[in-house]
């Protein structure tokens, strides 16, 4: 590593914690690609990191503060497993033989960093669960927070609050496949030899590279593919004949019900991503729509006892880390459309 390792370590905990700006990932994909150790190295911290995360133990820190612990919990606790890397012509075969014990290292990584100047109070760090044979690697976001992670590719993946990705421990070697629950935000490397391939419930996105995002939760009636750079195709995983491709500035929406694509030119396509920065917005949201995604993102039950104002729109554009739920409940009152109660946590809208 030729760089200053403190500085290093600091730049991973910055994109680990989603406080990087673009500068600062270029900067540390850059230096990942540089060499197997220093691809080894941030392969390592960023499992130490997912592993190691506490949802009982993440309170408001400060950033120094919070590096600071990690750093420290890296050095005084951290036993390299038996972990091995072999390289051959940029192709990584990523094997874990022994998982150390979450135990003895520490319970936190770190916690919630400043979005601007306002901390990220929701921001919630997943974690890394494997299966008991070791086959494939899996990352959670729990409801409520994100979860960032590089894949060996360089491939940068936000995931949204409930959400899993799954990659083979051999990622990258002789495909990039990977599968998705929930809602996710790609920046796909580029490789034309091995495109990307995300397969989420009943559908399979295939691309070179590119930036999208993809919400598809296992309830959702309807999967939706939003493509923000490069071109992706789409098929039915039922139908392998069925084939739909995107360009920048246009979506899909997948019925899942009867199996059928329709695809829209949506000027405002970098709505469908502004979760990544802790935003919520609204463009004509069915309420029905609205209250689900305020449901998974304040981990809160609310449910519409007035059927007759399901459809009704939504507009609007909240910061999660300085608007409450009864902040927003609050604000969709005033429109005078509608009324809640809260009853043991619980939320009726009506």
């Amino acid at each position: 590593m030729n760089k200053n390792k403190e500085y290093i370590d600091e730049l991973i905990t910055s994109f680990l914690s989603g406080n990087a700006n673009e500068k600062e990932t270029e900067e540390l994909k850059a230096w990942i690609k540089q060499s197997a150790e220093n691809e080894e190295y941030f392969m390592r911290l960023q499992e130490i990191w997912f592993s190691s995360s506490s949802d009982e133990d993440i309170n408001i820190y400060d950033y120094k503060n919070a590096y600071k612990i990690f750093t420290q919990r890296v050095n005084n606790s951290y036993k390299k497993p038996e972990t091995s890397y072999t390289s051959k012509i940029s192709k990584i075969k990523y094997k874990i033989n022994t998982l150390y014990n979450i135990n003895s290292l520490y319970k936190y990584a770190a916690a919630i960093f400043a979005f601007g100047i306002i901390s990220f109070a929701s921001y919630r760090f997943g974690e890394y669960r494997y299966s008991k044979s070791l086959a494939d690697i899996e990352v959670e976001a729990p409801i409520g927070g994100l979860s960032r992670l590089l894949l060996p590719d360089s491939t940068l993946v936000v995931l949204n609050g409930g959400s899993q990705l799954k990659y083979a421990q051999n990622f990258g070697v002789e495909s990039r496949n990977v599968t998705l629950n929930g809602e996710g935000y790609f920046e796909v490397k580029r490789n034309e030899k091995k495109p990307f391939c995300v397969e989420s419930n009943g559908i399979i996105i295939k691309v070179l590279g590119t930036k999208f995002n993809v919400q598809d939760y296992p309830d959702d009636k309807i999967a939706t593919v939003s493509l923000m750079d490069g071109k992706v195709a789409i098929e039915d995983s039922s139908n392998p004949d069925s084939n739909i491709e995107l360009i920048p500035g246009e979506r899909v929406q997948f019925d899942k019900r009867n199996n059928t694509f329709s695809k829209e030119k949506y000027d405002k396509i970098g709505n469908d991503k502004s979760w990544t920065e802790g935003y919520i917005v609204f463009d004509e949201t069915p309420l029905k729509d609205a209250v689900k995604i305020l449901s998974r993102v304040y981990s809160t039950p609310i449910i519409i006892s007035n059927k007759d104002i399901e459809n009704l729109k939504v507009y609007g554009r909240f910061d999660k880390n300085i608007h409450s739920i009864n902040d927003i409940m609050n604000m969709l009152k005033t429109t005078g459309k509608i009324n809640y109660r809260i009853f043991d946590k619980n939320i009726s809208i009506y």
